[in-house]
């Protein structure tokens, strides 16, 4: 998609957040028809429009590095959020693999408060290459902030992968408690992780029915892909291909470097059945509208979910 100056993206893949959008990052990135910018999240559509429960202040939430409606003046501070967020072993490999064309790719981005020349200047690079932007709390954008990225995108495919809603409610809880939180897991008790699970910042991310009438309300079925994160854990290698398939670079020789791997996973915790039975609680309405409505992994989520309430 040619624009005025840069371009836009050719497709973007709008979440839903810890539902394996790194690992799309990881195994598309290096296609030679497809190119990506050097950080995975741009964070564009939400820094115009914010997202529930992410106003300007709280900085402790979400697996981003930025924050929502950062100004101009506020850049300087995305950069120093970004090397925060990086154990200090790994800020000098971390700056020192960055290749002269990345760094110039990352002193606009981190030099410049968002705007639409901003954004297209960030795929400028893309050449012939598909374009894409993967930032998966644009799945939990306002409905504003959704039809602007559709209106602006006009052309481009977008992917909504979604994850067993219990699953992902405690994979961000231990996500930013543990990294945000900077706390070993065996120290959060039952009750930060209940508050998190409540917080209006969490319960929006995994509100799939309402991002299903969105998006769906809001693009043909030929431009959005719903998927599911099921089907990387079960068949990597067939959910990769259906998805270059879609974007139009399915026919190209390729090998993707991580598709078997597990990538950016959160620290490894088992989720207990006391704390199991209250997100299949808060979660089994919506459980029972996405069996029918979705059917295939779906189906299976409504019934651990049951099966968590019956204490099976």
């Amino acid at each position: 998609m040619s624009g005025r100056a840069g371009r836009l993206p050719d497709f973007v893949c709008i979440g839903a957040v810890r539902a394996g959008t790194t690992w799309l990052w990881e195994n598309l990135r290096g296609h030679p028809r497809v190119w990506l910018p050097p950080e995975k999240e741009i964070n564009f559509f939400n820094r115009l429009h914010p997202i529930l429960g992410d106003e300007p202040a709280a900085e402790t939430v979400g697996d981003g590095a930025t924050r929502p409606g950062a100004t101009g003046g506020e850049r300087p501070r995305l950069l120093r959020d970004r090397l925060r967020h990086l154990k200090p072993d790994r800020v000098g490999r971390y700056l020192r693999r960055l290749r002269p064309a990345e760094l110039a790719w990352q002193l606009r981005f981190y030099g410049k408060a968002p705007s639409e020349a901003w954004y297209r200047s960030l795929f400028a690079s893309a050449g012939g290459r598909l374009a894409g932007d993967i930032t998966p709390h644009y799945s939990a954008l306002p409905a504003a902030g959704a039809r602007y990225a559709a209106e602006l995108l006009s052309e481009a495919k977008f992917i909504l992968i979604l994850r067993d809603p219990v699953a992902r409610a405690w994979s961000h809880a231990v996500f930013d408690l543990t990294r945000y939180g900077r706390r070993p897991v065996g120290t959060i008790s039952a009750e930060d992780f209940r508050a998190h699970f409540h917080n209006p910042h969490a319960r929006v991310r995994g509100d799939y029915v309402r991002m299903l009438d969105l998006w769906q309300g809001l693009l043909p079925p030929d431009r959005l892909r719903i998927a599911f994160f099921d089907d990387i854990g079960r068949r990597p290698g067939e959910f990769l291909r259906e998805t270059l398939l879609f974007l139009g670079a399915g026919d190209a020789p390729y090998t993707p470097p991580k598709a078997e791997e597990k990538v950016n996973a959160s620290v490894k915790a088992s989720l207990p059945a006391e704390l199991r039975r209250e997100l299949a609680g808060i979660y089994l309405s919506d459980l029972e509208a996405l069996s029918v409505r979705l059917g295939g992994p779906a189906v299976g989520w409504l019934e651990r979910a049951r099966a968590a309430l019956a204490g099976s």
